[in-house]
C-alpha cells in the first residue's frame, strides 16, 4: 500500500546534521509516510548515516547519486516518490513531532487547498532554539509573495497541485522552492498554519549565505516570470536595491491603450499599498507627480517591513519590501543570510561571478553602492 505522504531529504556533505533531521522525521506522530534520502554525491559519511536508518525502518529509502546540484536532485527525488502529499526537509534542519499530523489534516479536510505551510523556529548551529523566524510573520497573499518569501518551512503540498504548477524547475538552482511557490500561488489555494513546526538551523554553511548573489539574480528572474504569467509585466517591473526586491510601475505608458494600462497598474499595485492607499485610488491618483512623501511601516523585531514611496520621481515610486530585514535571516537584508544582502565585494568580481554561472555579463550591472541593475530595467 502506497504511503499518503512522501518526504524527501536531498543531502550533500551534511553528515554532522543528517542524523538529527532523519530522527525528527521518524518521530512523527502521523506514521503513514515514506522518507527518501537522496544523496547528491557526498564525499563525507552522509550515505552511511542514512543507511543506518534504512536498515532498521522500512519507511526509509536511500538513493546514492552523482553530484547534480540541489534543484535537479530534488526534482529527481520527488519523481521517485509515490505519496499523495509531498514535503521536503533540509538535511541540517528538524521537524516538530506533530508537523505531518497537523499539516496533512488540513489537506485531508480541504480539497481546495493545494499547499499548507507552517511557522518555523530558528536554531543555532548546535541545535539550540533561538526565536520565531521572521519570514513566516509576514501575512500571506499571492501578491505579497512577489516581494516577500513568507511560504518558507515547513510546506506540505498536494501532489496534484504540485504537478499542475509544473513541479520543480531545476533551472532555478538555490531558489527552486520560491519559484515553485510563486507558481503554486497562481494555480491553487495556499493555507498558513501559524504554528512553529519546523526548526531552521543557522550556521556558516547555509546555502543562503554561500550562494547569496546567485539567489538574487535568479529571484529577479522568477519574479519577472511571475509578473509575465499574471499579465502584469506591461505595468510593473522588478527592481533590486541593496539586495531587496521592489515592484515599480513601468512609465511612460504607450499612447495606445493608456487608460487600460493605468487601470491595470492600479489594480496590480493596490494589494501592496493597502492600507496606505485608499481602495478608491485610481492609477492617475498613484502615478501623478506628488510632493516627496515616504510612508514606511517597519518593525525590525518581527520582520514585517513594508514601504510605499510616493514621490515626484518615478524612479522612487516603488512598491514592496525585500526578502528580510537588515541583519536578518530572510531573502535579503543587509548582512542577512537570505536572497539578497548588501554587497561589498568589488564590482568586477561580482559581475564575473554572476556571468560565469547564470547570466550573460552584458545583462547585469552592479553599481558602486551595491544595487543590481538588469538590462531590462535600463531599457
Amino acid at each position: 500500500m502506497n504511503p499518503t505522504i512522501s518526504l524527501v531529504i536531498t543531502s550533500y556533505n551534511q553528515a554532522h546534521y543528517l542524523q538529527e533531521a532523519i530522527a525528527s522525521i521518524l518521530e512523527q506522530t502521523r506514521t503513514d509516510f515514506e522518507l527518501l534520502v537522496w544523496d547528491d554525491g557526498s564525499t563525507d559519511n552522509s550515505v552511511a548515516v542514512a543507511q543506518q536508518f534504512a536498515a532498521t525502518d522500512d519507511r526509509v529509502r536511500v538513493v546514492v547519486a552523482d553530484r547534480q546540484g540541489r534543484g535537479k536532485a530534488l526534482q529527481d527525488a520527488i519523481a521517485n516518490t509515490t505519496g499523495d502529499y509531498l514535503g521536503w526537509i533540509d538535511g541540517d534542519d528538524r521537524l516538530a513531532a506533530t508537523a505531518l499530523a497537523e499539516t496533512a489534516a488540513i489537506l485531508d479536510r480541504h480539497a481546495n487547498i493545494g499547499m499548507v505551510y507552517t511557522n518555523y523556529m530558528e536554531m543555532d548551529a548546535q541545535g539550540n532554539t533561538q526565536q520565531l523566524g521572521k519570514r513566516c510573520q509576514t501575512p500571506y497573499s499571492p501578491e505579497r509573495l512577489l516581494v516577500d518569501f513568507m511560504t518558507f518551512h515547513f510546506r506540505l503540498v498536494r501532489r496534484s497541485a504540485f504537478e499542475l504548477a509544473g513541479g520543480i524547475d531545476a533551472e532555478f538552482e538555490y531558489i527552486e522552492d520560491y519559484d515553485l511557490c510563486l507558481r503554486l500561488s497562481e494555480t491553487t489555494e495556499i493555507y498558513h498554519l501559524p504554528k512553529p513546526l519546523y526548526f531552521y538551523r543557522l550556521h556558516a554553511g547555509n546555502t543562503s549565505k554561500d550562494k547569496q548573489l546567485e539567489q538574487v539574480v535568479l529571484s529577479h528572474k522568477a519574479i519577472a516570470n511571475a509578473l509575465q504569467r499574471r499579465g502584469l509585466a506591461d505595468t510593473l517591473q522588478v527592481e533590486v536595491r541593496q539586495g531587496k526586491f521592489y515592484l515599480r510601475p513601468r512609465s511612460p505608458f504607450p499612447a495606445a491603450g493608456q487608460k487600460a494600462k493605468q487601470k491595470a497598474m492600479a489594480l496590480a499595485m493596490l494589494p501592496f499599498a493597502l492600507p496606505l492607499v485608499p481602495i478608491a485610488a485610481t492609477a492617475a491618483d498613484i502615478s501623478q507627480p506628488k510632493p516627496q512623501t515616504e510612508v514606511v511601516s517597519s518593525d525590525t523585531q518581527n520582520g514585517d517591513r513594508r514601504a510605499l514611496n510616493l514621490s515626484n520621481n518615478d524612479e522612487e515610486n516603488l512598491i514592496g519590501q525585500g526578502y528580510g530585514d537588515d541583519g536578518g535571516d530572510g531573502y535579503g537584508g543587509d548582512g542577512g543570510d537570505g536572497y539578497g544582502g548588501n554587497f561589498s565585494s568589488p564590482r568586477a568580481t561580482m559581475v564575473a561571478k554572476v556571468a560565469d554561472t547564470y547570466v550573460d555579463r552584458s545583462t547585469i550591472n552592479i553599481t558602486p553602492d551595491g544595487n543590481i541593475v538588469f538590462a531590462d530595467d535600463e531599457a
